[in-house]
């Protein structure tokens, strides 16, 4: 069994147990809905700080003659602009979380395929392509979306617009802890031990930092940090986040030179 089948064999069963745990658990549904959220956004939160580099995005997004510092400021500001808005208009159409989880349906079927050909170079992703993944996630995101909005009815429906969340995305999460943990072994057995272990290290901080942010969260009593839980673990916010990331790291990718992540001469043929 080759690394990327095994990484998909893996993958798709950790999406499809954290699924069955959101739609099975022998619970109140709204807790087995909230447990789901936490579990998977926390780990998801890791997966879009791990994927940050503002230093490059920066020096290559900048437009010439300005300072990186006041394009950076120009960005945050903006960001931060659209994410009010977005968060005002929920409470009125709570809809609106599901055109982001179409891009992030779409986003993991690509990314699926394009982890196919990373393995076999032993890169990372190349850039975007928009042919069969596209189709395929449209065909995957309907009835997702569909399952997702149906969850205002609460019981049944509501545990279908649990899984319509916690089945790409989990999936997609677990894919890329796999692929990252590839490239670590790869890394080192070309003999590339500190480029393994900052990759480990990025791994450990990245995602070590929303769970520590989560369970501080979970734990605290005061009714200030109340409105806080619920905005850190909400779905809708999260797809939000996951959708400038989706942006960010296509942008990355079209940018991006193709060359092995290593010298593939000095690693084995089989994974």
């Amino acid at each position: 069994m080759t690394t990327a089948v095994r990484n998909r064999l893996v993958s798709g069963a950790a999406a499809l147990g954290m699924t069955a745990v959101a739609l099975l658990l022998p619970v109140d549904p709204a807790h087995r809905a909230a447990a789901s959220y936490a579990l998977v956004v926390t780990l998801g939160y890791g997966h879009l700080l791990g994927s940050l580099q503002p230093r490059q995005r920066l020096a290559r997004w900048t437009p010439a003659g300005v300072s990186q510092r006041l394009f950076g400021c120009f960005l945050a500001t903006s960001v931060a602009s659209c994410l009010a808005l977005y968060a005002s208009a929920l409470a009125r159409l709570p809809w609106l979380g599901a055109p982001l989880l179409v891009v992030a349906v779409w986003h993991s079927v690509e990314n699926d395929a394009a982890l196919q050909e990373a393995y076999a170079r032993r890169s990372l992703p190349g850039p975007l392509r928009l042919g069969a993944p596209t189709g395929l996630g449209l065909a995957v995101g309907t009835p997702l979306v569909a399952a997702w909005l149906g969850g205002a009815g609460g019981g049944g429906s509501q545990g279908l617009a649990t899984a319509a969340f916690v089945l790409p995305t989990s999936y997609h999460l677990a894919s890329w802890i796999l692929f990252s943990r590839d490239r670590q072994r790869w890394l080192l057995r070309a003999g590339e031990i500190e480029r393994a272990r900052r990759l480990r290290r990025r791994l450990w901080v990245f995602h070590g930092l929303p769970i520590g942010i989560g369970a501080f969260l979970l734990l605290a009593d005061a009714p200030a940090w109340v409105g806080l839980r619920q905005a850190f673990f909400s779905p809708p916010l999260y797809l939000f986040w996951s959708s400038l990331h989706v942006l960010d790291t296509a942008l990355a990718r079209r940018a991006r030179v193709q060359r092995p992540a290593c010298d593939p001469s000095r690693l084995p043929t089989a994974g």
